[in-house]
């Protein structure tokens, strides 16, 4: 759409209120983003507007025309989840907007949580200088320019008032000429030095780099040193010249790049990445700019590891790295990879920290401008790691896992047979593991975990203890991921919670993640299961928050199909919204999570949040006696734990299982479903109630004749019982103990959702419903309802 205007341009910015109220982005009469398009998101929405001399039609944009030669085009419409994270925004930020382009900014909800310094710091270069001072569900609106004076935009930020959920509305209005004001010019890739690549400074010479002969030609000499502990400073030598030394191009901790071009041999590119103090970012867009068969020389130094994600250790695995997923606290490590590589690089090499200062890596060679890769690892090489490992832990691994045929025996994962489950999304999902002291319990964890067909060991991430840097050698013969963490002390239920909030750090740009916790056993179908519950719209389904693989209350197997919905937190093993964690569990991990997980998490006002949950787990923990201790909160006693875990694992060891109408799970589907479950039910009589609660048993002679009923189940049945009051539902689980159903003290129960309770005996689905619950008025004229004797 085309708008004639003379030399000035009206706009009209306003924040959102609340989670309710939505912004408006008004520029020159057109609204680019409001309610009534329903395109505003949470964080920071933004319309960046770019001055064009020349503008041919374009369908899929706005043209703004300011005099009969310049035109302002909209270029682009994006929206940043800083609640979450600002990974997103930083990147942009940095490469997606050119000199003297308009950008309009109106907040939602929040946008301050997790708004980082840096982010800040860019924001200012529009011209901003209230940006500083967004916090926490604060609203802030502005119109600024890139190369404005910090202060020269057009803002205003209104403060949260103390006590109050959200701030007021901020707003902007009114007309404005181009440009803003005076603009700087600023550099077009990346706005910040710590992003940018530096200038190369020329440090002392060394002829052949100390190799002791000359390199062949099209090769070229290199030394490289990450430097003793955290007091001596990395060096890098490259082509007879160090580009980094003490006091030569920032070199120091965290990561310590140089790039080479294969066609001169010069040194092109470097930067220092601390990020030890700073997440990967500017790393990972350093990475971003390098051309096609670029050369690249990473020497590390003091520690590199603590805020690496998975989306830069993918980075230098596509350049060649074998060795960056088991980078931890401390280790130091060396690489030279190349763009467009194929294979994996034989120029890397990582020394362990092992608890303390890993000894220094100091190495001197020749590296072709053609780096040849090696294939991807040989069944030889992995029985090579489990050598390796079994020599170093001879004190602490048992002899059956470091066996002569256990050696031998190659480790792979299962391979995907179902065809209705190829390109299922859970096989792109992370999954971490947080495990305890046990290593033999993580062994049959993961072992069991990657006989679930389709999986990906890559995307396993083992978050472990420092203190136990078996678990990053072990994880290495697996083939998965880890990190190391410092606990804050001893407790594993603490451990969890900074594991789980970890997680979402290390792996940024995910919007779910599946967790396993310490001792727990995946079923063959762990994944399949996870997977078919998200086919069916669960994603978009805002009132379902995640899928958990257990259950806890289960006598005999249970059956494989059947699930439910229920608004208790998940526990042992389950899949998690990161939407769910930022809005009830992030802010409130001190308060909500202080118990093991069976007690069940508190999180903040979930009442219409909800997760599935099977009938038949999909995980089971192995026995652990925790000590009781003295401080008042609760613990895994003896004989809780005897209740839901010294049983026989009765988890579902079928790969294949399928679920009963998956498409039901979503919520206005899920009513229906349970509505007809209830009118297609076989009412129970008063008799069989008698009998059930006075005997505490099933007599089979009071059950109508069994047969095929409804989902290839072998019968539905239904217990009407009568309520005292809308609150009192003893009755209902009087009747359930007579089905094996025994709900433990403190232990959530869901099973159990607004009233009516379901479960299963045998291969038979029951429902009991009181008389006081939203589902008795679905109760046939033919159904009786029954007391409880």
């Amino acid at each position: 759409m085309d708008i004639n205007t003379d030399d000035s341009i009206s706009y009209h910015i306003r924040s959102g209120e609340g989670k309710d109220s939505k912004p408006n982005i008004c520029f020159n009469g057109e609204y680019l983003i409001n309610a009534e398009q329903d395109n505003a998101k949470r964080g920071i929405n933004m319309v960046v507007i770019n001055e064009k001399i020349q503008m041919s039609n374009n369908l899929f944009t706005f043209n703004f025309f300011i005099d009969s030669d310049k035109t302002l085009e909209v270029e682009d419409i994006r929206y940043f989840d800083t609640y979450e994270s600002d990974v997103f925004l930083k990147h942009y930020l940095k490469m997606g907007i050119q000199n003297t382009q308009l950008v309009l900014v109106a907040t939602f909800d929040d946008a301050g949580l997790n708004l980082s310094n840096e982010s800040r710091i860019l924001l200012a270069s529009y011209g901003s200088a209230l940006i500083q001072n967004l916090k926490f569900r604060d609203n802030f609106v502005a119109l600024g320019q890139r190369g404005l004076a910090k202060g020269s935009s057009i803002e205003k930020l209104t403060a949260r008032e103390k006590d109050a959920e959200f701030a007021k509305v901020a707003e902007v209005k009114g007309c404005v000429r181009l440009p803003v004001g005076k603009l700087n010019q600023l550099p077009n890739e990346q706005q910040t030095e710590q992003a940018s690549p530096q200038k190369v400074s020329e440090g002392e010479g060394l002829i052949n780099c100390g190799v002791p002969k000359p390199c062949e030609p099209g090769s070229i000499s290199l030394h490289m040193y990450t430097g003793k502990e955290n007091v001596d400073v990395c060096k890098l030598c490259i082509n007879g010249r160090y580009v980094f030394a003490k006091n030569l191009n920032h070199a120091g901790r965290g990561l310590n790049i140089a790039v080479v071009s294969p066609k001169t041999q010069d040194v092109i590119k470097i930067g220092n990445f601390d990020t030890f103090s700073a997440d990967s970012t500017n790393a990972e867009l350093f990475l971003e700019m390098l051309e096609e068969r670029d050369i690249i020389v990473v020497v590390s130094n003091d520690e590199a590891s603590s805020n690496l994600n998975v989306n830069i250790q993918r980075q230098f695995e596509e350049l060649g790295s074998r060795m960056i997923s088991k980078l931890s606290f401390r280790d130091v490590w060396v690489f030279v990879g190349q763009k467009g590589i194929v294979g994996k690089s034989p120029f890397e090499q990582l020394n362990r920290a092992e608890g303390s200062w890993p000894k220094p890596i100091d190495l001197r060679m020749c590296i072709p401008m053609k780096i040849q890769g090696n294939l991807t690892l040989q069944p030889k090489d992995v029985i090579e790691l489990k050598k390796k490992f079994c020599s170093k832990y001879s004190t602490i691994v048992d002899d059956d896992f470091c066996s002569h045929e256990n050696l031998k025996r190659l480790i792979e994962p299962a391979h995907l047979l179902q065809s209705e489950m190829v390109n299922n999304d859970v096989f792109k999902l992370p999954i971490i593991i947080i495990p305890g002291n046990n290593y033999k319990s993580f062994q049959l964890q993961i072992e069991a975990l990657l006989a679930n067909p389709g999986i990906d060991p890559k995307k396993i991430t083992v978050i472990y203890s420092r203190s136990n840097g078996l678990y990053a050698d072990l994880s290495e013969v697996y083939g998965a991921r880890s990190h190391s963490m410092v606990p804050l002390d001893d407790s594993y239920k603490n451990f969890l919670i900074q594991a789980i909030s970890r997680a979402w750090k290390i792996h940024p740009y995910e919007k779910n993640m599946i967790f396993l916790e310490d001792e727990v056993i995946p079923s063959l179908d762990f994944l399949s299961f996870i997977g078919r519950c998200m086919t069916t719209n669960f994603l978009v389904d805002s009132t379902l928050f995640g899928i958990s693989a257990w259950t806890p209350y289960r006598e005999g197997h249970g059956i494989t199909s059947l699930w439910y919905r229920s608004n208790h937190l998940p526990g042992l093993g389950f899949l998690m919204k990161k939407s769910f964690y930022m809005d009830h569990l992030n802010d409130h991990l001190s308060t909500c999570c202080l118990n093991r997980t069976w007690f069940g998490w508190k999180a903040v006002d979930i009442q219409d949040n909800e997760m599935i949950y099977p009938d038949a787990p999909r995980v089971f923990r192995l026995p652990y006696i925790e000590k009781p201790k003295s401080t008042g909160e609760k613990t895994e006693t003896n004989d809780l734990s005897i209740a839901l875990f010294a049983a026989e694992p009765n988890t579902n060891d079928d790969s294949n299982a399928e679920l009963d109408q998956p498409g039901m799970m979503i919520i206005h589907r899920y009513e229906t479903y349970l509505r007809e479950l209830i009118k297609k039910s076989k009412p129970l009589d008063q008799k069989f109630v008698d009998t059930c609660v006075l005997n505490n048993t099933v007599d089979p002679k009071l059950l109508p004749e069994r047969k095929i009923e409804y989902d290839n189940l072998n019968a539905y049945y239904i217990i009407y019982y009568d309520q005292k009051t809308a609150d009192d539902f003893s009755g209902a689980f009087k009747i359930a103990s007579c089905f094996k159903f025994k709900p433990l003290p403190g232990v959530p129960n869901p099973n159990f959702r607004r009233g009516l309770l379901r479960l299963s005996y045998k291969e038979d689905h029951i429902m009991i419903v009181g008389s006081k619950t939203e589902y008795y008025e679905y109760k046939s004229d033919q159904s009786e309802i029954n007391t409880i004797p």
